[in-house]
């Protein structure tokens, strides 16, 4: 099983968040947009059903993710996945 560390975690961030209280508070910025603890919560989510339940994707399968710097972007690191940088230029 492929162990990620902590920071690399995004939804083990936002948990903390939303356990503390923060689902209100801005988890990101990006230029005008900005995503509540809450929703990046909703994202993250909806993003690992739809891996799952529509792609089929399951654990230990290999994805690669091409994602403009968004407040889309962090939704990518859910629970139970690793992340490498893939630079195209």
């Amino acid at each position: 099983m492929i162990t990620t560390p902590e920071w690399h975690n995004a939804s083990l961030i936002v948990d903390r968040n939303l356990e503390a209280g923060r689902e209100e508070k801005v988890a990101v910025y990006c230029g005008d947009d900005e995503v509540t603890y809450g929703e990046l919560a909703r994202r993250i989510n909806r993003f690992g059903h739809a891996l799952k339940e529509e792609l089929g994707v399951r654990r230990e399968d290999r994805v690669l993710l091409v994602l403009d710097d968004t407040p889309s972007f962090p939704v990518a690191f859910s629970p139970r996945c690793a992340w490498a940088p893939y630079q195209s230029r």
